[in-house]
C-alpha cells in the first residue's frame, strides 16, 4: 500500500455504513476517482467541513496499485468555495461544468488538461473573481471540450457583424453533431432571431453574431465580452455538445435550465 498526496475537486459523496462516505472527486493523477471517508459523518469528524461539493483540496490518500478507491488518511481545503456555493446561478453553473469534466474522464486514468481546465473554471465561475457568471462558465465549458478532445470549429462561421442595413440578416448555427458553427440565411420573415427556441433533442443549435465572436476570440486567447442573454444561447449550445459526446444527459444542466428558463 502506498501513501499518495494529490489535488482534488470534490465531486459528490454518498452514503456507505453507519458513519462513512465514499467521496468522488476530480484530480490529475487519477481523474475520476473515489475514496473512502471512515467517519465522515459522525458529528466531530475533522473532514466534514472540508469534504464539501465543488472544493478544491489537499489529500492524503492511502492506494493500492490497480485499485479504484482510496482510503482517505488528510484533507486539507485549498480554495474556499463558500463564496461560489452561496450564489445559486453560479453554483448551478459550476455543478453542469464539474459534471461535464467528471462525464469526460475515464475512472482511474490520469486527466491532467481536465483537472487544470475545471480548477480554471471554478476559479473563475467565483463572485470574487470579478468575472460575470455566464460568459466565465461559457469559457469553462469550452476549456472542458477542448480538454475532452471536443470543441466548435469556425472554418464555416462568418467572424464580423451583419454589414449595415442588410435586408438579409444571417443565423448561425452550432451544429451538435460535429461542433462547427455555419451561417445561415436568409432569416425567416416574421419570426425572432433570437433567442429562438429549440427541441432539446435538434442537433443544431441557434446563436447569435456576438456569441460566435466570443467563441472565435476565446480560441485565440483573447479578451471577449459576451451580453447575457447572448451567453444563454451558447452555453445550452455548449452543453448540448457535451451531452452528443458523452452520450448521456447532464443533469445538473436541467437544474440551470429551471433556474435561468434556458
Amino acid at each position: 500500500m502506498a501513501v499518495v498526496k494529490i489535488h482534488a475537486i470534490i465531486l459528490k459523496s454518498y452514503e456507505t455504513g453507519n458513519s462513512s462516505e465514499v467521496v468522488h472527486i476530480l484530480c490529475a493523477e487519477y481523474g475520476r476517482f473515489s475514496v473512502y471517508a471512515r467517519g465522515l459523518r459522525r458529528p466531530h469528524s475533522r473532514f466534514a467541513s472540508v469534504l464539501q461539493p465543488l472544493s478544491l483540496v489537499e489529500l492524503t490518500l492511502a492506494t493500492r496499485e490497480g485499485a479504484e478507491m482510496a482510503t482517505l488518511r488528510e484533507a486539507t481545503t485549498l480554495a474556499d468555495n463558500s463564496a461560489l456555493t452561496s450564489d445559486l446561478e453560479r453554483f448551478s453553473l459550476a455543478l453542469v461544468l464539474a459534471e461535464s469534466a467528471a462525464a469526460a474522464c475515464h475512472s482511474a486514468q490520469a486527466a491532467p488538461e481536465m483537472f487544470a481546465a475545471l480548477v480554471q473554471a471554478l476559479h473563475d465561475l467565483d463572485p470574487r473573481s470579478g468575472e460575470a457568471a455566464l460568459p466565465a462558465a461559457c469559457r469553462g465549458m469550452l476549456a472542458i471540450l477542448a480538454a475532452a478532445g471536443y470543441e466548435p470549429q469556425l472554418e464555416a462561421a462568418l467572424l464580423r457583424p451583419w454589414p449595415a442595413g442588410s435586408a438579409k440578416p444571417r443565423m448561425f448555427w452550432l451544429e451538435v453533431e460535429n461542433a462547427t458553427v455555419h451561417s445561415r440565411g436568409p432569416q425567416p420573415s416574421g419570426e425572432p432571431l433570437w433567442p429562438r427556441r429549440v427541441p432539446p433533442s435538434a442537433g443544431r443549435f441557434p446563436l447569435p453574431p456576438q456569441a460566435v465572436r466570443f467563441l472565435h476570440n476565446t480560441q485565440q486567447g483573447r479578451e471577449a465580452s459576451l451580453p447575457n442573454e447572448c451567453a444563454v444561447q451558447l452555453f445550452e449550445g455548449l452543453v448540448r455538445i457535451a451531452e452528443f459526446h458523452h452520450e448521456s444527459g447532464i443533469r445538473s444542466a436541467d437544474f440551470w435550465r429551471e433556474l435561468s428558463g434556458a
